[in-house]
């Protein structure tokens, strides 16, 4: 929580002012008493961008406390209201933005995800930041129903939220993470616990039959979808049962490849942290594909 302040450290104006577009402002963190202040100091992990941090006690700092409000779209004189304004943070003295890196700081800033100031001043999601909550007693009180959003921003909303979540989670100091192209072929497992980093005392790995059938199960359905095709193709008019097999095989079958994909190719494109359980899912479909290949598989070669 953050009070905001006139950069001339006036607080007995007895006037109601409101924050808008264009307003150069102070923030004091409530629980500190320090202002949010950045300076010509490299950022802790993103090089590049400047420091943020907190300067100052009881409100009072210096010009670097400094920031001007834009409202996102906005024009000069533009209220900045609750929820509904996307807002920028120009820092007056070097011209930079606040920005969330999305990188998350080590032990000593508890793990918490890095504010710094960028002086790529592009207009991006990282640099937009929107007021959850204002407190002041001379205002009066509005129910949030009012702006309570409908089932399908909620729906976007809260996707938006797991997708960027999800990329954020890096793998941690000494950790066993894997690769998508790891978990088919068996490759590498995940180790749970252990006495050092070469002594595991629980680790898991798939059964390598189990894994390397469900492999070539794949490549081996689709030179027998192949051959059913081409034979059906053909005019060739195998028996009633042996049709029935082959729709089986070619249908079915399809279906439980287009699961195993579904669960498998998105991993490819994730810029989260890896482990080895994330396959399980897509190996389900591989085994029930395997099952309904061998089925399939007699009657198919008497056609």
């Amino acid at each position: 929580m953050w009070l905001v302040r006139k950069p001339d450290n006036d607080t007995q104006s007895g006037s109601l002012d409101l924050v808008r577009h264009g307003d150069i402002i102070r923030l004091e963190h409530k629980e500190t008493t320090r202002n949010l202040h950045s300076h010509l100091h490299q950022a802790p992990l993103t090089k590049k961008h400047f420091q943020v941090t907190g300067y100052g006690l009881n409100g009072t700092g210096d010009t670097n406390d400094l920031w001007q409000v834009e409202v996102c779209g906005g024009r000069k004189g533009d209220l900045v209201k609750v929820l509904r304004s996307k807002v920028r943070f120009l820092h007056r003295a070097t011209g930079c933005v606040l920005y969330s890196s999305g990188k998350s700081l080590p032990k000593w800033g508890w793990e918490q995800v890095e504010v710094t100031c960028s002086p790529y001043l592009k207009e991006t999601p990282s640099s937009q930041w929107n007021i959850e909550d204002h407190i002041n007693p001379r205002l009066p009180n509005i129910s949030l129903s009012l702006l309570k959003p409908n089932f399908l921003e909620i729906l976007l909303e809260s996707h938006i939220v797991m997708i960027r979540g999800n990329s954020g989670l890096k793998p941690k100091d000494n950790e066993m993470n894997s690769k998508p192209w790891h978990w088919p072929i068996n490759y590498q497992g995940l180790r749970f616990s252990g006495v050092n980093e070469t002594e595991y005392r629980v680790y898991l790995l798939g059964n390598p039959v189990v894994w390397w059938i469900n492999l070539a199960s794949l490549g081996l359905y689709l030179i027998m979808v192949a051959l059913a095709s081409v034979v059906i193709q053909r005019g060739i008019s195998p028996q009633q049962k042996r049709i029935e097999d082959s729709d089986v095989l070619r249908g079915g079958g399809g279906l439980l490849l287009l699961g195993w994909l579904l669960h498998y190719v998105p991993f490819y494109v994730m810029g989260r942290v890896l482990y080895y359980h994330h396959y399980f899912p897509a190996m389900l479909f591989s085994s029930m594909l395997t099952g309904a290949k061998c089925s399939c598989i007699c009657p198919f070669y008497n056609l």
